[in-house]
């Protein structure tokens, strides 16, 4: 819960390892870099990876995205978010959509990590998020506040509605023919 981050800033990743996207970004070292930047300032930011991913059984996501995150060497924990209510509450589109709440538990800025699509500087990218902390922490307000985020969709779990039934796909052929 962020009640148990009340009083710091909150950084949250939306996260898929089997993501290329992610996987780029990761294995490039800007979430490494990224988070041991915002472990060297003075103020406390917590760095979450929230991972709605549920296009495979709940424990494969949680086994390979652990492994991923251990295997990236970067200490931050993973909030498993199969049923998708959190990424939904927050309206995750892609991996990685990042999220910067204030130490107030206000959303300060959403969107892209960086303006880096095709990772080319790496982890020498600027981000947003080191932006809109830093703006957080001297009092200024944030601005931009909201980048269009870009990556892969969050692979939410489909609902099923009661009472629906799956059409096929094909044409339709009434009757007669």
């Amino acid at each position: 819960s962020l009640e148990d981050y009340q009083g710091q800033i909150v950084v949250l990743e939306w996260f898929n390892d089997k993501c290329p996207v992610c996987e780029g970004i990761w294995e490039s070292g800007l979430v490494s870099k990224l988070v041991t930047d915002l472990g060297k300032l003075e103020t406390e930011v917590v760095y979450l990876a929230i991972n709605s991913t549920a296009n495979r059984p709940e424990d494969d996501v949680l086994e390979s995205g652990s492994e991923f995150i251990e295997d990236a060497k970067v200490n931050v924990p993973m909030l498993m978010d199969y049923s998708g209510s959190v990424g939904k509450s927050y309206r995750a589109r892609t991996t990685p959509h990042m999220y910067v709440i204030d130490a107030e538990g206000i959303l300060a800025f959403q969107g892209a990590i960086s303006d880096d699509r095709r990772g080319k500087e790496g982890k020498n990218a600027e981000t947003h998020v080191m932006r809109a902390v830093k703006q957080i922490i001297v009092g200024e307000e944030v601005s931009p506040d909201y980048i269009k985020p870009w990556g892969c969709s969050v692979k939410y779990k489909k609902d099923k509605k009661e009472g629906s039934e799956q059409r096929s796909r094909g044409p339709h052929r009434g009757p007669g023919h």
